[in-house]
């Protein structure tokens, strides 16, 4: 059954591709990408992406990183926050920034606090 629905999944995936001349992720662009008017090869290197861009693809592009310090606000106190400069090292841009999809901080996945991601 699992397997049907992948099947049937790819299918639709596929037909997608097909009808709309081979690109139906850039109808799925966000902001100032999608206003860019870029193309899956401009950041996937390629026209079938089969995985996330990496970091230096976004590099090209984004050479300098807003790596300001923030002002975070929690419980009453003010703490310094830059969330470029992860205690986990050197992370893929990707982690947070989406594309296709909303941002998210996955530094929330363990903290509790709000920033909002562009």
């Amino acid at each position: 059954m699992r397997a049907s629905l992948v099947a049937l999944s790819l299918l639709i995936v596929g037909a997608g591709v097909f009808l709309s001349g081979g690109s139906i992720v850039a109808q799925d662009l966000r902001g100032k990408h999608r206003d860019q008017a870029l193309t899956c090869i401009g950041c996937h290197e390629t026209d079938s992406p089969t995985k996330t861009a990496s970091s230096s693809i976004c590099r090209t592009c984004h050479a300098t990183v807003d790596v300001r310090t923030r002002a975070l606000n929690l419980g009453g106190k003010t703490y310094a926050f830059n969330p470029h400069a992860s205690h986990q090292g050197d992370l893929r841009c990707t982690l947070c920034h989406k594309v296709h999809k909303p941002s998210v901080l996955i530094c929330k996945d363990c903290h509790a606090f709000e920033v909002v991601v562009p």
